[in-house]
């Protein structure tokens, strides 16, 4: 969240997170972090949302419905090599080389 607030400034956020269609509950209260690590379980679409906080207390409304922003979690490793694939492609730019000026 980015914001500005003439006078006062912005002194800290809440960020609230939802897995799914569950409820929304707290996940960074009164916090001025620009970043954090969210554990989420795998196979699981979560959504964020967030509020600021000015200097004097003026707190702003959280988004509605699927909130700011959302992230599917996927902790499965890709099949293959890619590291191979990565030769084989590159080979077939190399157009007249030979697969042995590859390294």
């Amino acid at each position: 969240m980015v914001g500005a607030d003439a006078g006062t400034g912005l002194a800290n956020f809440d960020v609230q997170a939802r897995d799914g269609d569950g409820p929304w509950t707290d996940w960074l209260t009164s916090t001025t972090a620009l970043s954090a690590t969210f554990g989420g379980f795998d196979g699981h679409t979560f959504y964020f949302r967030a509020r600021g906080r000015d200097a004097v207390d003026n707190v702003g409304n959280y988004a509605s419905g699927n909130g700011d922003t959302s992230t599917f979690v996927d902790s499965r490793r890709p099949g293959g090599d890619i590291r191979d694939q990565w030769r084989r492609d590159r080979y077939h730019q190399l157009d007249g080389c030979s697969g042995s000026q590859l390294r």
